[in-house]
């Protein structure tokens, strides 16, 4: 059975007015790229619900995108500082290095870094958190050296939290993250990638059938978005489906938990809860198809609701079966009953990727 699927002209249509034409072909992502970026959709602090790949920069005159990945949180009875310092401590504990915060009254950021100055290990991810009445809303982004870097910049040693505004300190401010320059010098003889006119494949349409078939998905009564079949190099977005589900429990993680619970037809992968954000899962469709994923969120104070998204990979993107590699996460504790006292995270995020310029071939 193939889901519903729902008119994407007006998308479609405001993707046709930011093509980037005329840019230089080595611009545009390759193999390189997605292995980068891979690493951080697979970290289990940046977590992200965005997913990119380095890129041209649309509307620019030779420049590019790092970005790799950003994930929004939502902090409950914690001011900015102690939101970004709860980051701060769940990054570290995944390798990552804080190299210095910044504090001002409507914005609290903070910078960390990864893997040093080796192209192919590094990565930097900014923090930003804001007040919003009683909330904080917290964004991490993170990028990865774009394969037109001939190097990296080294953005500082590291900093303990207690010596940064954080804890109430003065000195160590966040640096800027690297522009959007190229440290490297495009290969003119490189063409401008196009993407396919084919259309969705066999392999598309077998994905798109398999959750037809999910119990889970059909009585949610969903709409799936139209597969973008955008031309040129223009940029296509990934068919999704997006709601909010209010199972009964009104605590977030027994909300999370109940409609886990009722997608017998999918894996989980992935968790990361505490008292102060609530809980997120990923799980992927278990279906011979190829990857469909999906990530559920719950937020403290929201009675109990779990927002839902669910992904299908772009039309002739690229391959991205490691989703099905991921092992998957056999009874998380953010998921057994209670809220933690200390922050959890366990597991392999998994996500695909939401939007994205044809590939170099």
């Amino acid at each position: 059975m193939r889901p519903r699927t729902a008119g994407a002209a007006a998308i479609i249509g405001s993707v046709l007015l930011t093509g980037c034409s005329n840019l230089p072909g080595d611009l545009y992502a390759d193999d390189v790229d997605l292995t980068r970026a891979q690493a951080v959709w697979e970290d289990p602090w940046v977590a992200p619900s965005t997913l990119s790949v380095p890129e041209a920069g649309y509307g620019s005159n030779g420049r590019v995108s790092r970005h790799a990945g950003t994930r929004t949180t939502t902090y409950v009875a914690l001011d900015a500082s102690a939101a970004t310092a709860q980051e701060v401590a769940g990054a570290e504990d995944q390798g990552w290095t804080l190299v210095g915060a910044t504090c001002e009254l409507d914005d609290v950021r903070a910078v960390l870094t990864r893997g040093g100055t080796d192209l192919d290990s590094a990565a930097v991810a900014e923090v930003r958190a804001e007040p919003d009445d009683e909330l904080v809303d917290v964004s991490v982004t993170a990028e990865v050296p774009h394969h037109l870097d001939d190097d990296w910049p080294d953005l500082g040693p590291a900093v303990d939290v207690t010596d940064t505004c954080l804890a109430g300190a003065s000195g160590n401010p966040a640096p800027a993250p690297p522009d959007d320059e190229p440290r490297g010098s495009a290969d003119d003889d490189v063409e401008t990638p196009e993407w396919s006119d084919a259309g969705p494949t066999a392999a598309d349409e077998a994905r798109t059938t398999a959750l037809g078939d999910d119990a889970w998905f059909e009585s949610l009564d969903a709409d799936v978005s139209d597969p973008d079949t955008a031309g040129g190099d223009r940029q296509r977005r990934a068919p999704s489906a997006e709601g909010t589900l209010t199972p009964g429990p009104r605590r977030p993680l027994a909300a999370l938990a109940a409609v886990v619970e009722s997608m017998g037809g999918w894996q989980p992968t992935y968790a990361a809860c505490s008292r102060s954000t609530g809980g997120v899962v990923t799980l992927r469709l278990d279906s011979d198809a190829g990857p469909v994923v999906a990530r559920l969120q719950a937020v403290p104070g929201d009675a109990g609701a779990v927002s839902w998204t669910v992904t299908l990979p772009i039309v002739s993107g690229p391959d991205q079966s490691w989703v099905d590699q991921v092992p998957t996460l056999g009874a998380p504790t953010c998921l057994a009953g209670g809220s933690p006292r200390q922050p959890v995270t366990e597991g392999t995020p998994v996500g695909l990727i939401g939007e994205l310029q044809p590939l170099q071939e």
